[in-house]
């Protein structure tokens, strides 16, 4: 899980740091503070966050533990989910298909997000 965790550097002052071992302590912490990371609740905005985060720790040589499951399957579940195994639009446009606008597209991600780490368990 993300978390804050707080340390004193040498010179005695308090420094904050986030913790993230996987992308899940990721999308946990935009789920509890959407506003914080991407600005509203928006899944086009939450995709483009994601793949820029993804990028900068390819970028920065800071790998992630792998998490199980393995995010990169999430595509195939959300169109398996949504009754379009063999398409090829991503999950963003696959649940803004089925939802219709940003917000529920967003809370709709969450949902499938869940279910896809609870059939991995």
């Amino acid at each position: 899980m993300a978390g804050v965790i707080a340390s004193r550097t040498l010179d005695g002052t308090i420094k904050n740091e986030w913790q993230v071992h996987s992308i899940y302590d990721v999308l946990e912490a935009v789920r509890e503070q959407p506003a914080l990371f991407i600005g509203s609740p928006n899944v086009t905005m939450l995709e483009g966050f994601l793949s820029g985060f993804r990028a900068s720790c390819d970028a920065f040589e800071n790998p992630l533990d792998e998490p199980n499951p393995d995010f990169r399957g999430f595509h195939s579940f959300v169109a398996r989910r949504l009754g379009r195994p063999s398409s090829e639009l991503h999950w963003r446009a696959l649940l803004l298909e089925q939802h219709g606008d940003e917000s529920a597209a967003f809370d709709a991600f969450f949902e499938l997000v869940d279910a896809f780490r609870g059939e991995a368990s």
